[in-house]
């Protein structure tokens, strides 16, 4: 079966990110790896992300120190660290 990679950049997603989660947790493919580059977010978004990511290790947070603006930034770390780990 093939794997999918999954990359969501997240900033101050507090309210859904659980839910966005949870989603990709109940897909019917198994294959997966969601990684989440959170944005320098405010809010409890990297905290929710690294207590699922902690619960299941298709998950992978990658935090960021300082806000990048816009979202191809994080997404284009996201590609790098895939590629860097051969996912």
């Amino acid at each position: 079966m093939e794997h999918v990679l999954i990359i969501s950049p997240a900033f101050n997603s507090e309210k859904y990110i659980g839910q966005m989660l949870r989603s990709v947790q109940t897909q019917c493919h198994r294959f997966w790896t969601l990684v989440v580059i959170d944005d320098a977010s405010s809010d409890q978004t990297r905290q929710i992300v690294a207590s699922y990511s902690n619960e299941d290790n298709r998950i992978v947070l990658l935090p960021r120190a300082t806000n990048a603006g816009r979202p191809s930034i994080p997404r284009n770390e996201g590609i790098a660290w895939a590629i860097d780990n051969k996912i």
